[in-house]
């Protein structure tokens, strides 16, 4: 994914059994399509070159199933490991923390939430059908 031409679009399939989505470049052009595996313990995300899914560009993985410090994987389509991004367990029950860490396993970057209460309201809103639909 180099030259993108900004600003970049996403187009989400709301009609598949898969959480899915075509990102496209300021021409039109397809970037990547998006695929999250459904009913599986482990969340396992694919990123394609194109809808056809012929190539496998990425794989995101994340190493627990229900846990409050999951970590999610990068990887190229050879399986090199490229970073993660960690969320940081019980403190981010009020406030959403993650680390990015590259792919030496060293903490590169932080991202803290500044406003608990954006999350208690993306968390309630969340639960209201059709206003669930403006959340995340």
């Amino acid at each position: 994914m180099t030259d993108l031409n900004f600003p970049i679009s996403f187009n989400f399939n709301i009609t598949t059994l898969s959480n899915d989505f075509t990102a496209r470049d300021a021409k039109g052009n397809i970037i990547a399509y998006v695929r999250q595996k459904m009913f599986k313990f482990k969340e396992d995300i694919e990123v394609f070159s194109n809808e056809s899914r012929t190539q496998v560009n990425y794989r995101i993985k994340a190493d627990k199933w229900i846990d409050f410090s999951t970590a999610y994987s990068f990887t190229d389509s050879n399986g090199k490991a490229l970073g993660k991004v960690a969320r940081k367990g019980w403190a981010s029950l009020w406030k959403a923390n993650y680390d990015i860490i590259d792919q030496h396993e060293k903490p590169q970057y932080k991202i803290r939430e500044e406003n608990a209460w954006v999350k208690v309201a993306d968390g309630l809103l969340g639960q209201i059908p059709i206003l669930n639909i403006f959340t995340g």
